[in-house]
């Protein structure tokens, strides 16, 4: 949409006759004196003025693309992202401008000439850049009899991509043309034919700097802009200041072809070069109360200068603010010394514990020194019963057989048509398409039994419609679920679990779990794998927990889970999920007709369906009256297959008291199953201290009487009643009680070493006689805090020891938000050490055992030779015997049969099946290329090929052979690979196309040199600048 004028100068009317004759004398009055006082000027060089600055525009804009089509009464520079909203705002633009209506005027201002008023105005709306050119030959041709100007404006329809937290939001406005603006435009001279092509090019170059042109400022970031400072830089300066910078950082002018500065790999140049430190914050809004936190701090050694950044990432872009004042922004005081340590600006002590952390910083030289405090008692590690509450408190209370699993939840499952929009990211990457969801399905399960129920794209608010249907069918899970033992604590969220959902379906409905009705209270997990979510109903208080089924097991498809964990006594269906997109679907889906074959073609896993399978899909087909029918079937058929294998988890984990859908993943299973066993015979009235050879304690006079006058003033201090009191004539009392009783919690008897006390039964009243139990100074101190073991040990004493957030490095902000930011002084250890040292060392420990212990020992290295390993694999070479196969492994090469026969129990299984810190041989062929770990090709006798290809979907990339590895040996051929996967990109779950090295050659893990000893990989070193020592 646009406007060209014409300026002329014509003939005026009479009644201006001798208003012109005044204005002419003044102008010529004040021509001669400007002519006497100018040196000459080149008039040429003048009239060139404006055609260079022309053509230097178009040289930046010439090779600017443009989208052409004819299909629209506006010129299309990008692709809109919602054509819906996009013709809506146009043909708004389109009315409000119409020719008869046009926003272009000329208001006359007294002190301007009226010849320099513009008297023809055009208009047209213009598609494309044929008509641009068309319209300014029409117009040359009706003033070519004259010289004359062209100034034009254009409307502009812009549009505006923002992220909230939940989506990408697509919004759009108008700008109509206005006759101020044409003044911007260069007033080109139209003399003759090549005038007219030169403004063609202009009109052209015009319209790219439209496009190219920066908007105002995001409204999404205003948020964080907390000050204005009254220091202003103008544009022009604070440009050149840029450029200044960059010149002195980089060594060279700026130019359009800088991308941008890059945090990983600019930032160390930058602060050496600049002597500064610079301190990166974030802003977490992940629940209902978002804070500032530090994320990094790039330090230089040599400078105590500091530089603070806010770096906030919209969803779509990243953008970094400048911190003028960090404690009021995050709402901590950092050390001043090592800008790690942090105090919450809240803490009423916040003087006094900066000041003793400052004066440690200054002795350490603004480094923390990290100190291990282990605690006096170790700690039963017992996770199968603090992981569960209402195990925990069934199992203190001697009621263990009342434990109950949780056998009641939902299944859901999402299906999806795709939209295409083919946008690049990146130099390699792509997203094809946004995947859009058509239909949701649930399968309920409780007490009643098992149905299900669907919604779909048919239904307005489908998704929302879905949600209030699973939180109504929660109530009657809730009540079955429950324990009729009101007082038996319990966790009431209802399971609702998908397959897959963690990366897919929940993306797809996680901004329907935000709404005026429910809202979302905990969230774990990053922002494309959702682990874990837990929604709350406003009114009923009813909680949802949705989980991923995956993570109750291996990775595997929906059909193996069917079929090997639920028995396969119920199968996947078919339908053509990929033939149906958001272009087709309201035709396609409305057809009674079966689905063609070519329909069943899967691009993504590059299969295509057998005519046998085929077949069977006609004979169920048959069944429905239409295709909406058949995708409602195979919608719930997918929730309905789910839950025999989920019974069947629960009921495999519940033999050791575990209840499966209360606890978090498969590890925190089997963590638990595997420490339940050790407490088998555990007696929870059993004495299990240790004979103390100690003298027991007989408590004097003087010692009574302080802590008599200690509880007396701690009552006082906390407005506790203190006239019942223990008293100092009670002193007989208790020393008899000290000696003879032991630790009413821990069952420890009272030494010297382990003094007594007196613990409150009831916290809120005083130390009075009937209100105190006999306790040790250290349960005492710490059962306020303790996840108890025994009685109350089980939920007061543990805790004390757990200390779960005491001295970790994070500040917690809100119920599931952190600001990482501390570097603690101190570490405490809870669990036992060699549990943590097992977990990380035995596996590694027993592959180095392994080769040089027992391979390297039973086998002759002569005939051997390593191919390539990893740090958990190894492919061998063996020079065996000649007539026989693959299948002799070391048959031919132990060169000490007794040592061999005494330890490969240890190693290998009987049969070569999978065991725990075994060896499993899981392929064996006649010959191996490998290039480096994890990407070799194994050749068998009979002509099979086994290729592995570490980060490479095989089945879509069909050209990885065994020629590619012989191509790149011999001339170092590299083939690229193009991955095509399902998931989210800027917060939309989408279909990525990727394209990547796959065969290279190179190796980022490990140089080996020519003794055949392994260097680190270091970026430009190769194996010739490595020295040997002889």
């Amino acid at each position: 949409m646009r406007q060209l004028i014409k300026k002329e100068f014509p003939q005026q009317e009479q009644r201006h006759e001798h208003q012109l004759e005044h204005i002419n004398e003044i102008h010529n009055r004040e021509a001669l004196e400007d002519f006497h006082n100018t040196p000459d000027l080149n008039l040429d060089q003048m009239f060139k003025t404006n055609e260079e600055e022309i053509d230097e525009i178009h040289q930046k804009y010439m090779n600017k693309p443009f989208h052409q089509t004819q299909e629209s009464n506006v010129i299309i520079l990008c692709d809109a992202a919602d054509e819906v909203k996009f013709n809506v705002i146009k043909n708004k633009a389109l009315q409000r401008h119409g020719e008869s209506t046009s926003t272009l005027t000329f208001s006359v201002n007294n002190n301007i000439d009226p010849r320099e008023k513009p008297t023809k105005p055009y208009y047209r709306n213009l598609a494309n850049l044929n008509q641009i050119n068309s319209f300014l030959d029409q117009i040359y041709r009706q003033e070519q009899s004259s010289a004359f100007k062209i100034r034009a404006d254009f409307g502009t329809i812009i549009e505006t991509s923002e992220y909230d937290g939940n989506e990408q939001k697509i919004s759009y406005k108008y700008i109509l043309p206005v006759d101020a603006n044409t003044e911007r435009r260069v007033p080109l001279i139209i003399k003759s034919q090549e005038n007219i092509q030169c403004y063609k090019h202009y009109m052209r170059d015009v319209i790219a700097n439209i496009f190219s042109l920066a908007g105002a400022a995001i409204p999404s970031l205003q948020k964080h802009i907390k000050r204005k400072e009254e220091k202003r830089w103008k544009d022009c300066s604070r440009i050149a200041e840029g450029k200044r910078i960059f010149k002195r950082i980089y060594g060279k002018e700026f130019d359009d072809l800088y991308q941008g500065f890059n945090f990983a790999t600019d930032i160390e140049e930058f602060i050496e070069k600049e002597q500064i430190n610079v301190h990166v914050f974030t802003y977490g809004d992940k629940d209902q109360s978002p804070s500032y936190y530090a994320i990094h701090h790039y330090k230089c050694d040599t400078s105590d200068r500091d530089f603070d950044v806010l770096l906030i990432n919209n969803g779509v872009n990243a953008h970094i603010f400048y911190v003028s004042d960090v404690q009021a922004l995050t709402g901590y005081r950092y050390c001043d010394i090592c800008k790690l340590q942090a105090f919450k600006t809240s803490n009423p002590n916040i003087n006094r514990d900066m000041k003793r952390h400052m004066e440690k910083c200054k002795k350490n030289n603004g480094k923390i020194v990290k100190k291990v405090i282990l605690e006096k008692f170790a700690r039963p590690f017992v996770p199968h019963l603090l992981n569960n509450i209402t195990y925990r408190y069934l199992f203190v209370n001697d009621r263990q057989i009342e434990f109950k699993l949780t056998e009641y939840y939902i299944t859901y499952d999402i299906e999806t048509f795709e939209k295409y929009i083919q946008q690049n990211y990146g130099e390699d990457s792509t997203v094809i398409q946004y995947l859009i969801p058509y239909c949701i399905a649930s399968t309920v399960k409780n007490k009643s039994g098992i149905h299900s129920f669907r919604y779909d794209i048919r239904q307005a608010d489908f998704l929302d419609q879905w949600l209030d249907q699973v939180f109504e069918e929660t109530k009657q899970i809730k009540k079955d679920n429950k324990y009729e033992d009101e007082s038996i604590p319990q966790h009431y969220e209802v399971p609702v679990i998908g397959f897959n959902s963690a990366k897919f379906d929940v993306s797809l409905v996680f901004k329907n779990l935000k709404s005026k009705n429910w809202r979302i209270i905990k969230h774990v997990g990053s922002g494309t794998v959702a682990k874990q979510i837990i929604v709350r109903h406003k009114d009923t208080h009813i909680q949802l927990r949705f989980v991923d089924a995956l993570i109750y097991c291996t990775k595997m498809t929906l059909k193996k889970f069917v079929r090997d964990i639920g028995g396969g006594t119920m199968s996947k269906g078919r339908f053509p999920y990929e033939y149906i997109n958001i272009n087709n679907y309201a035709t396609e889906l409305d057809k009674s007709e079966s689905f063609p074959r070519e329909a069943f073609d899967n691009k993504l896993k590059n299969k295509s369906i057998s005519e046998a399978k085929y077949q069977e899909y006609l004979v169920e087909a048959a069944k429905f009256t239409t295709r909406w029918d058949q995708a409602r079937s195979y919608n719930i058929q997918d929730t309905r297959i789910m839950i025999e294998p989920i019974d069947n988890l629960i009921k495999m984990m519940f033999k050791y008291k575990i209840d499966m859908l209360a606890m978090f993943s498969m590890s925190q299973c089997a963590n638990a199953i595997k420490y339940s066993s050790a407490y088998d015979y555990f007696k929870m009235n059993g004495d299990y201290n240790a004979e103390d050879t100690d003298k027991p304690i007989s408590i004097t006079i003087p010692y009574w009487t302080a802590k008599v006058e200690s509880d007396i003033e701690q009552d006082q201090k906390k407005n506790r009643d203190s006239s019942k009191n223990v008293t100092i004539g009670d002193y007989e009392y208790f020393k008899e009680l000290f000696e003879k009783q032991r630790c009413y919690i821990c069952n420890c008897k009272f030494t010297w070493k382990n003094r007594p006390t007196l613990d409150r039964i009831n916290n809120g009243l005083g130390h009075s006689k009937d209100n105190v139990l006999p306790c040790c100074l250290y349960c005492n101190n710490k059962h306020d805090k303790f996840n108890g073991f025994v009685k109350d040990f089980m939920q007061q004493r543990a805790v004390a020891k757990s200390q779960k957030n005491d001295g970790l490095a994070t500040f917690q902000i809100a119920d599931n938000l952190h600001a990482v930011q501390v570097d603690s002084e101190y570490c405490r250890c809870h669990n036992c050490l060699q549990v943590g040292y097992f977990t990380l060392d035995s596996a590694k420990y027993f592959y180095i055992n392994f080769i040089y212990n027992f391979l390297y020992k039973a086998f002759d290295q002569t005939k051997m030779h390593v191919v390539q390993l990893d740090t958990d694999s190894l492919t061998l070479a063996i020079t065996g015997d000649k007539n026989r196969g693959p299948e002799q492994r070391f048959d031919a090469i132990i060169k000490d049969v007794e040592f061999y026969n005494k330890n490969k129990r240890f190693f290998f299984s009987e049969d070569n099946q999978r065991k725990i810190l075994g060896i499993h041989i899981e392929k064996q062929g006649l010959n191996c290329i490998a290039l480096n770990p994890k990407n070799y090709i194994i050749n068998d006798e009979r002509g099979d090929v086994s290729l592995v290809a570490k980060g490479v979907i095989l089945r879509q990339n069909p050209q990885i052979n065994e020629q590619t590895f012989v191509d790149n040996i011999k001339s170092g051929t590299v083939m690229k690979v193009t991955n095509t996967i399902l998931a989210q990109k800027n917060k939309i779950m989408s279909k990525l196309s990727m394209t990547k090295n796959c065969i290279s050659g190179s190796l980022t893990k490990m140089l080996v040199l020519e003794n055949q000893s392994c260097c680190p990989y270091i970026t430009g070193l190769n194996a010739k600048d490595y020295q040997i020592k002889q």
